[in-house]
C-alpha cells in the first residue's frame, strides 16, 4: 500500500515538472535569434545588400572578433567554404518578399567596392567602404552580414557524432551616418531532445532529425527576417 502511493507521488511530480517545462517552453523567447517586433523606419526606401563575410578568411579559426556596429564579441569557428554566396543569395531573397522596399542586389555592389579599392591609395576602413559603396548607389540605407561559423553534422538523420553550428550576424545601416537601424543574430548548436527539453518545439519541427548546416542557416534566415523593420 505504502509502495503504492509513493510511486503515485513519483508520477505526481513527473507529471507536474513536465508541465513546468511546457510553460517554460511557451513563455520565454529562444536565444538564438532577435526576437523583436518589427519597427517601422522611414527613408530608407532603397536597400543596398552586400555580400556575407566569411569571418574565417579575414581572421582565421577560433578567434574572438568585435563587431564594429554592434559591439559584440563573437568567436569564430569552422565555416565551410563557398557558404557565403549561398546565405547571400537566400538572404537577398528573403528580403525581396518585404514590401515598400527596393533592393539592390549584391551582384552590383560588388563592382563597385573593387573600383574604391583599386581606385584609391588610402586604406579604407570597413565601415567607410560600405557607406560608400551605399552612395555611390544611391542607396538609403545597406544591409551586410558576417558569418561566424558555418559547421556541418558528422553522421546521419538520425546519428551523429558532432551536430551542425551556424552562427551568424545581419546589420542594417543608414547611409547618411552610419546609424545602426537594425540587426540580426542567430546562434545555434542543435542539440537533442534530452539535452535541452526547452528544444521541445524545434525537435517537433525538425521531426526528430538531426538537421544539415543549410537547412539550420536558411530557418536561421527565415527566423531573422521576421523581425525586419517595416517602412
Amino acid at each position: 500500500m505504502l509502495k503504492e502511493t509513493f510511486k503515485k507521488i513519483e508520477c505526481y511530480l513527473f507529471t507536474i515538472g513536465f508541465m513546468v517545462c511546457l510553460v517554460s517552453l511557451m513563455a520565454c523567447k529562444t536565444d538564438v535569434a532577435i526576437k523583436e517586433t518589427p519597427q517601422a523606419i522611414s527613408g530608407t526606401g532603397k536597400i543596398l545588400v552586400l555580400p556575407f563575410t566569411n569571418m574565417s578568411k579575414v581572421y582565421g579559426e577560433n578567434v574572438n572578433v568585435r563587431c564594429f556596429v554592434c559591439g559584440k564579441v563573437i568567436m569564430i569557428g569552422k565555416i565551410e567554404d563557398g557558404v557565403e554566396h549561398d546565405l547571400t543569395e537566400r538572404l537577398f531573397n528573403g528580403l525581396t518578399e518585404k514590401k515598400g522596399f527596393q533592393f539592390i542586389p549584391p551582384s552590383q555592389a560588388e563592382g563597385v567596392i573593387s573600383e574604391l579599392m583599386l581606385n584609391n591609395t588610402f586604406s579604407w576602413s570597413e565601415k567607410d567602404l560600405i557607406l560608400t559603396a551605399g552612395r555611390r548607389l544611391d542607396a538609403d540605407a545597406v544591409i551586410y552580414g558576417y558569418i561566424y561559423r558555418y559547421t556541418e553534422r558528422v553522421g546521419t538523420e538520425y546519428s551523429v557524432q558532432s551536430p551542425a553550428s551556424v552562427a551568424f550576424d545581419i546589420h542594417l545601416i543608414h547611409v547618411n551616418d552610419g546609424r545602426l537601424l537594425w540587426n540580426g543574430h542567430f546562434d545555434e548548436t542543435q542539440q537533442s531532445l534530452s539535452e535541452n527539453l526547452l528544444k521541445l518545439g524545434s525537435f517537433i519541427k525538425r521531426k526528430g532529425r538531426w538537421i544539415s548546416a543549410r537547412e539550420m542557416a536558411i530557418a536561421g534566415i527565415e527566423d531573422v527576417l521576421k523581425t525586419f523593420p517595416e517602412p
